[in-house]
């Protein structure tokens, strides 16, 4: 009997050991790629970012804010960290608070604010560019809320079962970009490309009941900042005002970010292009042309009003 017993160990360890050091493969690829969504996590939790100026937000955030201009009119380091898809709760949980605890404090961190990031909870589905970080103990945030994460998922090399061809050349390009030298240099800056406008929005105003759990992890990023000294500014990119702007109520939408965080500056560019197609993608994002003009306005304004100067 325990000769049996100790076969079937065997046959097992034989299957199983194999997947485990083919997803440790694939696991460490995506910790250590330059290439978005996994750049996001790789720059805060490698230890290695110690920026002059971070950026957080969602999928504006992302697409809209161009590190390098930021560099090159400030004379800074800077990092989009913009995570495309999800609400504040995700940015303060996943990015905002390892990158405190893991990095040297920025000068200035800077936060796009818009209705559909503070004022809905959203994306609790599961997310494959996750998986590689599931053992990490920031992401327990994300598991707790994510009923299709399970315990297989962590503890069994089948997390990646059922991922095709397609699916899997991420990890293969994700290697290609660790050693490249473009790499996203310093950036998670994804802009759209300039070409046709197109409307994307519903065509109904838009909800902005508040998130309890929005507003408690807001809240616990303005008091981390005020404790460690880091000049937190809160920022609206450009919206297409008849598209966007006038659907997402924005004048109430101010009304609540000010009563949340009256003494922390802000600055507003959501009407800088009015309903110009010739800076926007579409509705919600602003195209290349848009986020250079933009980065260029907002690198200035930083530099005159002296939010870097120590």
């Amino acid at each position: 009997m325990k000769k049996f017993i100790f076969e079937v160990f065997c046959i097992i360890a034989a299957a199983l050991i194999p997947l485990y050091i083919l997803q440790y493969y694939l696991d460490n690829n995506a910790q250590k790629s330059k290439k978005p969504p996994y750049s996001s996590f790789t720059y805060i939790y490698n230890d290695t970012l110690n920026a002059d100026v971070v950026i957080f937000g969602n999928s504006r955030a992302q697409c809209h804010y161009n590190g390098l201009i930021m560099d090159s009119i400030l004379s800074c380091e800077c990092y989009n960290l913009g995570l495309s898809g999800y609400s504040f709760d995700y940015n303060y949980n996943l990015q905002i608070s390892p990158y405190l605890d893991k990095n040297n404090p920025p000068h200035l961190l800077i936060i796009e604010v818009c209705p559909q990031a503070f004022f809905r909870h959203w994306n609790d589905n599961f997310r494959k560019e996750f998986l590689p970080f599931i053992n990490n103990p920031y992401f327990q945030f994300y598991i707790d809320i994510c009923e299709e994460v399970s315990w297989k998922d962590k503890f069994l090399p089948t997390k990646y079962y059922g991922w095709g061809i397609d699916d899997l050349q991420c990890f293969y390009q994700a290697q290609q970009d660790i050693t490249s030298k473009y790499a996203c240099y310093k950036d998670c800056f994804t802009p759209h490309k300039i070409g046709e406008y197109n409307i994307n929005f519903p065509d109904t105003l838009y909800d902005l009941e508040k998130n309890d759990t929005i507003i408690n992890d807001f809240s616990a990023c303005i008091n981390r900042c005020e404790q460690e000294d880091i000049q937190l500014l809160l920022v609206c990119s450009p919206m297409h005002k008849s598209d966007f702007y006038d659907k997402c109520r924005m004048i109430e939408f101010w009304q609540m970010i000010d009563s949340l965080a009256p003494n922390i500056p802000n600055l507003d560019y959501s009407l800088m292009f009015g309903s110009d197609t010739t800076y926007f993608a579409e509705s919600t994002h602003l195209n290349l042309l848009g986020a250079e003009v933009f980065t260029t306005k907002l690198a200035h304004d930083i530099d005159s009003i002296g939010f870097l100067k120590k």
